[in-house]
């Protein structure tokens, strides 16, 4: 299976994820990174920060190779009413 990382570009720079997930595809990465964003949204909310800043980020999706297969914006995920693939 392969592994995907999820590395998320904010207005401090990209934080890269070391760790990565084993997911079926493309398509479950995308389902994976809209509802993280969905929860780092809320949770940024919660801690006082301001929505537009919230939505701001995003997931840069590399596979194993190190290649960019897709971006993700927090505020898709946070409009998104249903993920599932």
């Amino acid at each position: 299976m392969p592994t995907y990382f999820f590395n998320v570009r904010s207005d401090r720079g990209l934080s890269h994820d070391h760790e990565g997930s084993e997911l079926p595809d493309v398509e479950a990465a995308r389902f994976e990174a809209l509802t993280a964003g969905k929860l780092m949204v809320s949770d940024a909310m919660r801690s006082g920060q301001k929505l537009a800043d919230a939505l701001s980020p995003s997931f840069e999706i590399e596979d194993d190779k190190g290649q960019l297969v897709l971006t993700v914006s927090f505020k898709e995920g946070a409009e998104a009413d249903d993920h599932r693939p």
